[in-house]
Formats: structure tokens, sequence, C-alpha cells
């Protein structure tokens, strides 16, 4: 089970660790996209990142995973952003 905490105003607390941040890592949390990946209904595995509306879905985890890269890639291209980001994943059994 996953806890969830949602504050009045979440960019106010991440302006308390906004100054020890590098440049780097600002870049870095920028192009941070979150995925979950879970079995679907139909056997198949889902893999969704709703920050960017993405949904896709493969026969495997690795399969959904490769199939949700090449989906953002598309997507960061359509809105005009860097083609080089990073996922975090997070199975849901």
């Amino acid at each position: 089970m996953e806890t969830q905490l949602n504050y009045p105003d979440h960019r106010s607390l991440e302006n308390v660790f906004e100054s020890s941040r590098s440049p780097a890592e600002e870049h870095h949390l920028r192009d941070l996209h979150l995925v979950t990946l879970e079995k679907g209904e139909n056997g198949m595995i889902v893999a969704k990142c709703t920050e960017i509306n993405v949904i896709t879905q493969g026969k495997s985890f690795d399969d959904a995973e490769r199939n949700v890269v090449e989906a953002i890639s598309l997507m960061r291209e359509e809105l005009g952003k860097d083609k080089e980001f990073s996922i975090s994943v997070r199975r849901i059994f």
C-alpha cells in the first residue's frame, strides 16, 4: 500500500531546497519522468507516465519499459523539449 501526502503548496517546499541544488541536479530533476508499471486486466503490462499523458503497454515489464521510454521521447520531441531525460520506474504487482 502506498501513502501519498498532499501539501497545499508543494512548490513552497521545493523552494526550501532549491538553493542547495547544483545546476546539473536542477536539470536532472526537470527531465525526470515518473513511470508506473502494473499488470493490466488483459495480462499485458501497462506503463504510465501521467505527468505528460503517456500510456503504453508490453508483453513483459521490459517491453513495457522500452515502449514507455520511446513514447516519452516522442512526446518530448512534440513538446520541443531536450532529447535527454531520465525515468524513475515503480512496479506495482
